[in-house]
């Protein structure tokens, strides 16, 4: 028998050799199992806090899903209702506009009129004397107006609105020539028949203040502010065939302009074709005969109504002022 015999510097080599061919696991120590087991640990724990976080993603999908579905059900049955119940309409209004206001004698005329019976008619006796179903807009730039009678008026009625401007159709400022005679006025009773705002007379206290410099009476000048009225006529958002509109205009030739731009085929806007009555002076006769100016108002004077049924598709129910 013979024994193999191997030098001691050697063994270790060949136990190495030895231990790889039979599979020999190696040996490890504590500190590796521990590190290997953290590190199975962490990554479990990753797993999960990745599982946690997908969740809750889903979660919030899912939530975010229902809501919106939830909210369009809502609006859709909203809008279904909203449809099937419409809001009830808005009551009939009643609005009165006066260019060239005065001392306010036309509102009187027709309150005395027109407005108070109205009022008389209704149940309801808190709106007696108080016009209180009528908007009331009085447009006057005369200064003197405002301070010895237009001032008082308003605080008659909350629905009196004051506009103190001059009617035109663009925002800018103007010269107003006073009536002859009238510039220098400082008290109520130097106007004629003492200040008497008389809505019964076919006089009133102011005369004819005018933006025409060539006019008869025009007097001395007082800067005022002009106001574009057709912008101003759309916003009042006046329902033809449903309020009443009472259109009353005495503005010393003023109204040559305004009613070119109201009654032009161009101009959109149609407010002026609400009109119940249209009460109206024309104003040939501030300027002398003969002159462009004169003419230019007389041809306005023959044309008017022409010009309102092209526009409106009807005829003007026109009420001439003296």
């Amino acid at each position: 028998m013979t024994m193999l015999i191997y030098p001691n510097n050697n063994s270790s080599h060949h136990q190495r050799r030895l231990s790889t061919i039979v599979n020999i696991p190696n040996k490890t120590t504590p500190t590796t199992t521990k590190r290997k087991e953290q590190e199975t640990i962490k990554k479990k724990k990753k797993q999960t806090t990745n599982t946690v976080t997908i969740l809750c993603l889903y979660c919030l999908l899912v939530t975010t899903c229902l809501g919106i579905g939830i909210g369009y059900l809502f609006l859709s049955n909203n809008n279904s209702s909203s449809s099937l119940n419409p809001p009830p309409p808005l009551p009939p209004r009643k609005i009165f506009v006066d260019l060239g206001a005065n001392c306010g004698n036309t509102y009187l005329k027709h309150k005395q009129e027109q407005f108070d019976k109205e009022d008389s008619d209704t149940s309801n006796t808190t709106t007696t004397n108080n016009n209180n179903n009528w908007e009331i807009y009085l447009w006057e730039p005369s200064p003197q107006m405002h301070q010895f009678f237009l001032n008082d008026l308003q605080k008659t009625n909350p629905n009196i609105h004051i506009l103190p401007y001059a009617a035109g159709t663009i925002n800018t400022t103007m010269k107003l020539y006073i009536h002859k005679g009238q510039e220098n006025i400082l008290k109520k009773h130097q106007f004629r028949d003492k200040g008497k705002c008389d809505p019964n007379s076919a006089y009133n206290p102011s005369g004819g203040s005018t933006l025409y410099s060539n006019a008869k009476v025009a007097g001395k000048a007082v800067d005022v502010q002009v106001v574009d009225f057709p912008s101003w006529l759309q916003s009042l958002n006046i329902r033809n065939g449903i309020d009443t509109f009472v259109f009353k205009v005495d503005i010393e030739g003023a109204e040559l302009s305004i009613f070119e731009k109201l009654l032009s085929k161009k101009y959109k806007d149609d407010t002026v074709c609400s009109t119940e009555v249209i009460e109206m002076e024309f104003h040939k006769n501030i300027f002398q005969e003969g002159t462009d100016d004169y003419t230019k108002h007389e041809q306005f004077e023959k044309n008017f109504r022409s010009m309102f049924e092209q526009k409106c598709g009807r005829k003007v129910n026109l009420k001439l002022l003296s």
